[in-house]
Order: C-alpha cells, then sequence, then structure tokens
C-alpha cells in the first residue's frame, strides 16, 4: 500500500511539473551562434582566424549578423580585393547562395553579413555561416561581439538562439626571426704529400629570397549601353546633383543590366518603357496577359553606414492600372518580412497616372541598418490589370 502511495505521489508531481519542463524547453534555445575560437593570441605580425559558427538549427531561411571589434587593436582582412570594400569569406551554411550582405568597416569596428535561401533549399544541421581573419594593429584584447543577430525560417519566423562572442589578443612582440646558420667548416684531412693542403673553408650560399606575387586585379569593363528602340517620352530628369565625396549604394539602379536585383512572380527587366536609357523593371501584368491574381517584386538588400550627413533615396516610377483595389508599393523590410517605411503607396487615381513621377525619401533615420529596398506590386485578378515600371534608383549617402 505505501508503495503504490509513493508511485501514486510520484505520478502527481511528473504530472505537475510536465509544464513547468515544457516551458523550460521552450525557453531553452536550441539553436547555438558562437564564435570558434572564442580566444587566441597572435603576435604583432600574426593574423587570427575566426570561424562564425551555428549549431543545431533547423529550417534555417536566413541569417542576418552583426558584429563589432576593436578597430585600434585589429583590422578586417579583405578577401576578395576584386569587389569593392572589405569581405569576410562566406561558409559552408547556404553556399549555394552568395550573401547579400558582407561587409566589414574596419575604421567604425563593424562587420555585417547575411545570406537568404533563394536558390538552396533551408538549412538544418551544423556548420560555418562565415570566416573572419583578423590582422594586428596594437598591442591589447580585442573583443569581438554580437551585437546582432537573427535567424529565421521558411515560413519568415525568428529562430530562438543563443549567441556567443570571443577575443583576439595581441601580443606585444614580434616575430622573432629565424637567425642565419653560420656555416661549419668541416677540415680537410692534412694531405701526407707535401705541400700541406691548407682548409679552405665553404662559402656561405646566400638564399635569394623569392619575390611575393603581387595579384593582378583585371578590370571589369564597363558596359556601355547601345540605345535601341525609343521608350516613351519623358520629361528631363533634374535630381539633385551630389555633392562631395558621395557613395552610391543601388546596384544596377538603371536596371541596364541583370544583376543586383532578386525578382519575383511577373517582374521582369523591360525596353517597353523606361526613364533613362535604355530600360526599366516592370512589375505586374501588361495589357495583352491575363489577369490573374499575385505578387510582383524587385528588391535588393542596402546597408547604411552607422553616420552622414545626408542619405537619401531617390527613384522614377510610371503607374498604369484599371484597378482601383490593387496596389502599387516601394517598401523598406527587415530580414524577417515587417515593413520599416514606405516610400510610396499608390492609390487611385495617382495608381494610373501613366506618366513618369519623381521620389525623393530621407533615409537618415535608418543609419547604422539594412534593409529590403523593395519594389512591389499586387493584382486581385478581376477587374483590369495593375503595372509598375521602376527606373534610375539611387541610394545617396554623403558624409
Amino acid at each position: 500500500m505505501v508503495r503504490r502511495a509513493h508511485h501514486v505521489w510520484m505520478a502527481a508531481f511528473i504530472i505537475a511539473t510536465m509544464p513547468l519542463l515544457a516551458l523550460w524547453a521552450h525557453a531553452a534555445p536550441a539553436a547555438r551562434l558562437w564564435l570558434e575560437p572564442p580566444g587566441q593570441q597572435i603576435g604583432l605580425a600574426g593574423e587570427a582566424v575566426v570561424e562564425v559558427r551555428l549549431a543545431d538549427v533547423v529550417d534555417l531561411y536566413g541569417v542576418e549578423l552583426h558584429l563589432q571589434f576593436d578597430p585600434a587593436l585589429v583590422e578586417v582582412i579583405d578577401e576578395d580585393p576584386a569587389t569593392p570594400g572589405v569581405q569576410v569569406a562566406p561558409g559552408s551554411i547556404l553556399a549555394g547562395d552568395g550573401p547579400f550582405l558582407n561587409q566589414a568597416d574596419n575604421a567604425a569596428g563593424r562587420i555585417d553579413y547575411a545570406v537568404m535561401a533563394v536558390l538552396s533549399a533551408p538549412f538544418t544541421g551544423s556548420g560555418v555561416l562565415a570566416t573572419i581573419r583578423f590582422a594586428a594593429r596594437a598591442a591589447g584584447v580585442a573583443s569581438v561581439s554580437f551585437v546582432g543577430s537573427q535567424l529565421v525560417n521558411s515560413s519568415v519566423a525568428s529562430i530562438p538562439h543563443s549567441v556567443t562572442g570571443g577575443s583576439v589578443q595581441v601580443l606585444a612582440v614580434t616575430a622573432t626571426p629565424t637567425p642565419t646558420a653560420s656555416p661549419t667548416v668541416t677540415p680537410t684531412p692534412t694531405a701526407t704529400l707535401p705541400p700541406k693542403a691548407t682548409s679552405t673553408p665553404t662559402p656561405t650560399r646566400t638564399p635569394t629570397s623569392t619575390p611575393t606575387a603581387t595579384r593582378t586585379l583585371t578590370a571589369t569593363p564597363t558596359r556601355t549601353p547601345t540605345p535601341t528602340a525609343t521608350g516613351s517620352p519623358t520629361p528631363s530628369r533634374t535630381p539633385t546633383p551630389p555633392s562631395g565625396p558621395c557613395s552610391h549604394l543601388v546596384l544596377n539602379g538603371g536596371f541596364e543590366y541583370s544583376t543586383g536585383w532578386t525578382l519575383q512572380g511577373r517582374a521582369e527587366y523591360t525596353t517597353a518603357r523606361y526613364h533613362g536609357c535604355c530600360r526599366s523593371v516592370r512589375l505586374g501584368i501588361e495589357w495583352y496577359e491575363p489577369n490573374t491574381s499575385g505578387w510582383d517584386s524587385a528588391q535588393q538588400w542596402i546597408s547604411l553606414p552607422g553616420s552622414a550627413s545626408s542619405a537619401r533615396l531617390r527613384f522614377w516610377y510610371y503607374p498604369v492600372s484599371g484597378d482601383p483595389n490593387d496596389s502599387q508599393y516601394c517598401w523598406l523590410m527587415d530580414l524577417s518580412g515587417h515593413v520599416l517605411a514606405e516610400p510610396l503607396r499608390l492609390t487611385w487615381p495617382a495608381s494610373n497616372g501613366q506618366a513618369w513621377a519623381y521620389v525623393d525619401y530621407d533615409l537618415m533615420p535608418f543609419l547604422g541598418r539594412g534593409f529590403f529596398l523593395r519594389f512591389e506590386v499586387y493584382n486581385n485578378g478581376y477587374g483590369g490589370i495593375t503595372t509598375l515600371y521602376v527606373d534610375d534608383v539611387d541610394v545617396q549617402v554623403c558624409p
């Protein structure tokens, strides 16, 4: 009877604590994000290799990382000299997709990295996200810490995870040169015949240093677009001219090439209508296509510096619509798909303006962060059709 009562008590205890156990299991994130090795030492002429590792993740669709390091002590070594800026080396996770954000700022001590499974399947397991090489600048302990990280699954829901940073200690020593070995003179045996031979030491061979090969970067030829058929007559563009050493962050903002943008749905590059020579991007449905429901978009990741005197988004658009219930947008979105800002939202009758219009939008509130610049059109599949042409997109940042 006592034994049975003991069993009943144990069963009641387990049942009572199951919610707490479930809560603990839910609260403890399975995925782990850390730096490997967590700490290492190098000399003033040394180099440290740090891997950004991710373990025990399930259904990983996108990653965004932001790391901070001490720029007075170490600097990131560029892994892609042919690309402007400083980049780290992509890892094995989502290797089928190149990172859409990969930049290191050695002045600010910041690394920004992001990759998304556009061509690859979502990742499950463990592996290396990126590899960072640091070169020493001065003696001291340089901490390397995560200041922001986001993992999302294929449903664009956040994946809970833990993060652990690391450090690189630069020792106040340089590599000691290896001393040149003095030649040991082997005495020549004394000959029994006169005259007596004098031992002559073998001259020391001076090693010839092999010159370090200098990598010559082959300049990528700039494509000069050849004018084709004349597009629709458009008003002259009079954007504000850049002043000072400003940066332009949009890749292929004139849509003259098939790079830089991720097109989805029926979005495509076109010569049918453009603002500048000789192409634009079209979102939505052309007049000769069937009216079916769907979203069409063109997007590109933009990462703004932490400080600037001016940051502006500028673009031209040409709207066509026969249905007030369809929609045309320009959004700034984070990695999870949350809308941060809405530089363009057209309503009837502006959605059917059928003329080029200009947008100049202030990006100063978004300094120090990244976002998707996304143009989008929605057709509901009935009534009229809706189209949006976009051209000459520019994000200009001035120091």
